[in-house]
This record gives structure tokens, C-alpha cells and sequence, in this order.
């Protein structure tokens, strides 16, 4: 999928994180077919770069754990913009809110918070690609997570559970680090804290540094927001947020986006597409990453994306693929079965 809102910003901080862990930096960025020059001081690449980054990365000696080591020793100031004002947060729900809601300024990931009566979760989606997220990149993400959090509030925070969107291999680090169970199959890559962690109080609260940060913040989201060319990219971002057993409705994502029904359905049309275009589009790639990368079966998926019977999904996935998501998944399988066993 090409689209205005596919770059991610990447400083050389990385370089320099992987650098101090005394990876082969060369090597890595050879493998990827990306230049030092991309980074130093700073760039923006795709998604499809930045997993070949990390792929990268996962093909490195020792990389098992390598997320985790990257994680585990930012300092503060290689925390990107989103980390940055959730430090300075009161408590860890307001440091979560900062976290979803700045997210999207440094990559087009989706992050969603999502709110139970004993547990409370982050779900991570990479709604622009639909190829498998590099593993060291997924354990990079929960544990630099925590380790905010745990910084933020000072004390030794564990998960109720995470959650992976892909299949169990041996010897996963990431469960043992967070001290926490981890479970296979998941739709979505989620992290899920016990509600009662969210009143913890932040000993780094800074609000000066807040009413710094914030109105930039605040002011680049509303530039990115109004610009007509990346209007229908922030639809697709908020119906890969919305979705989930459901099929959204455009009432609730035109409320989402900020935007009256009405005003979304000319802006779109604006732009040469339909609700219903997106929508699909959406669809389909999230049913290619799930078919791909877990063993859920197609009515499970069929049912994750909002699909009234799993008949309906067939059907749609036959137009979108020109096969059943039984022979795209038997198609994708030796693949997946030759990554494992390296693994």
C-alpha cells in the first residue's frame, strides 16, 4: 500500500543504541539495503524499510534477546516524542493516553487502549504493511514500554499477560524479562496490565516540560489531520483501530477522525475513493498478516474482521486474492515452517 503516511521517522539514535551493544551496524544495514546516511543525523523510510531494518536485526548473532537489550538501556533522551511526554505524565493512565495519542507522529502503528473492568490493554497493529513484524521488533516495543512505565513509576512493573500476533517458538526471552505469561495467535500484538496499575503515580512527572511539549505536539497532529492529501490514510488508520469482532460503521469513524459523516463521505469522495473501498482494503490486509502469521482458523479471522459468517469472508477474500484463505495460508506455510526452523 502506498501512501502519504507511510514514513517513519528514524534518527541515529538507533544507530547509535545498536552501536553501544556492540552489534554489527554495517552488516545490518547492508542486509537491508539501507545507507548510514538514511539515519545520521535523521530520515524517514517506509514501513517496508523499516522492517527490513529489523529483519535485519533478527538475523543478527545473539538476537534472540537483542529487542530487549535495546530496550532496556535508552537512555531518556533516545525516547522518541510519543515516550517522551507519557514520561512527564501524572500517572500511568495519563501516560498511556499521551503515549496512543502521539504515537502516530513518529510511524504509522497503531496503538489502541482499550478498557475492562480488571484489565486494561495496549494493541499494537502495523495497519500500512501486511507482511510479518520482525520478532525483535515486536519485543522491542513491549519492553521499551515497560521500561517507561517502570521508570515513570519507579518500581518493578509486571504485565497480566502479552499477547502475540504470531506462532510459538522456542525459547522466547520476552516473558521471562517482563515476568509475565505470553499467549500465541493473537489477533493483535497487545499488552495488557492489571486496571488497578494505571492509578500508579509517575515520580517523573514534569509539567512544565509538558506545556512545552504539548501544544507542538497537539499542533502537528491537527497539520496532519487537515492535510487533504493524507485524509483517507487517517480513515484507514482509524478503521484498523475500530476493528475488532465489529465491523465499523462510518458514523463512529467519521466521530473518530474528528469529522461529521457527512464531511467524510465528500472528503473521500474527494480523493477518489469509497468508505467501503477502505474498509475492504483494510480488511484484506489484516486478513493476509493473521492468515500468514498465526494458525487462527479463517472463521476466527473471518470473525475479527467484522464478517457476519465466515461464508461472506471466503468470498471476499476469493475477489481480493483469487484463492480461498485456505490456499493463500497452505501457499505462505513452507515459508513460514523455513523461518521457524531457523529460528
Amino acid at each position: 500500500m502506498s501512501s502519504p503516511l507511510d514514513a517513519i521517522a528514524v534518527s541515529g539514535l538507533l544507530i547509535e543504541r545498536l552501536r553501544e551493544l556492540r552489534v554489527d551496524v554495517d552488516g545490518i544495514l547492508a542486509r537491508a539495503g539501507l545507507p548510514v546516511s538514511r539515519f545520521v543525523p535523521s530520515g524517514k523510510v517506509t514501513t517496508r524499510e523499516f522492517f527490513d531494518l529489523w529483519r535485519a536485526v533478527d538475523a543478527e548473532p545473539g538476537a534472540r534477546d537483542l529487542g530487549i537489550r535495546l530496550a532496556e538501556g535508552r537512555r531518556a533522551s533516545q525516547f522518541d516524542v510519543a515516550s517522551a511526554a507519557a514520561l512527564r505524565s501524572a500517572d500511568l493512565a495519563e501516560a498511556i493516553r499521551r503515549f496512543v495519542r502521539y504515537k502516530r507522529l513518529s510511524c504509522p502503528e497503531v496503538v489502541r487502549l482499550e478498557l475492562g473492568e480488571c484489565e486494561a490493554s495496549l494493541r499494537f497493529h502495523w495497519v500500512l504493511s501486511d507482511a510479518d513484524v520482525p520478532r525483535t521488533l515486536v519485543d522491542a516495543s513491549f519492553a521499551s514500554f515497560m521500561a517507561l512505565a517502570r521508570r515513570g513509576t519507579g518500581m518493578d512493573l509486571r504485565p497480566a499477560r502479552i499477547e502475540l500476533a504470531r506462532r510459538a517458538t522456542r525459547d522466547e526471552p520476552l516473558g521471562a524479562h517482563l515476568g509475565c505469561p505470553l499467549t500465541f495467535d493473537a489477533p493483535f500484538d497487545r499488552l495488557v496490565l492489571p486496571a488497578a496499575m494505571l492509578d500508579l503515580p509517575f515520580v517523573t512527572h514534569d509539567p512544565a516540560a509538558l506545556d512545552a511539549l504539548v501544544p507542538g505536539l497537539d499542533a502537528a497532529l491537527e497539520r496532519r489531520r487537515a492535510a487533504p492529501a493524507t485524509f483517507d490514510d487517517e480513515v484507514r488508520l482509524a478503521i484498523a483501530r475500530a476493528m475488532c469482532g465489529e465491523r465499523p460503521c462510518v458514523e463512529r469513524i467519521a466521530r473518530d477522525v474528528g469529522v461529521s459523516t457527512r464531511t467524510l463521505q465528500r472528503r473521500l469522495e474527494e480523493a477518489g475513493v469509497t468508505y467501503q473501498g477502505l474498509l475492504d482494503e483494510v480488511r484484506r490486509v489484516t486478513a493476509r498478516r493473521l492468515l500468514a502469521n498465526t494458525d487462527l482458523e479463517a472463521a476466527d479471522v473471518a470473525f475479527l474482521l467484522g464478517f457476519d459468517e465466515p461464508n461472506s469472508f471466503v468470498r471476499a477474500f476469493r475477489v481480493w486474492e483469487g484463492r480461498t484463505p485456505t490456499g493463500f495460508r497452505g501457499e505462505r506455510r513452507p515459508a513460514t515452517r523455513e523461518r521457524r526452523a531457523t529460528a
